[in-house]
């Protein structure tokens, strides 16, 4: 029996991002994005989002700051960085 979905879009983009926390699906993704994110039924924002990447525009669609600092850190930045960015989207940055 399938599961019926969560109700949040948000899960999605956040699942995504946690999966990608997997090395086998990092290489997937860098591979192909567009087949590796085909797996997610995200929305056409948050799929840019994670495909560009935006990190506030992720920050934007819901997603937990951490996941996007981990993958934020994937793309070789410098931790301090990401404290400029996740402070845009409360408004303090």
């Amino acid at each position: 029996m399938t599961e019926p979905p969560p109700a949040s879009a948000r899960y999605w983009l956040n699942r995504a991002l946690f999966d990608l926390g997997d090395p086998a699906c990092r290489k997937q993704f860098r591979a192909d994005p567009a087949a590796w994110l085909d797996r997610y039924p995200l929305d056409a924002e948050a799929r840019a989002a994670l495909e560009t990447p935006g990190w506030q525009a992720l920050l934007d669609c819901g997603a937990l700051p951490n996941l996007v600092f981990k993958y934020f850190m994937l793309y070789g930045h410098p931790p301090g960085k990401f404290a400029t960015i996740a402070g845009e989207a409360d408004g303090h940055g």
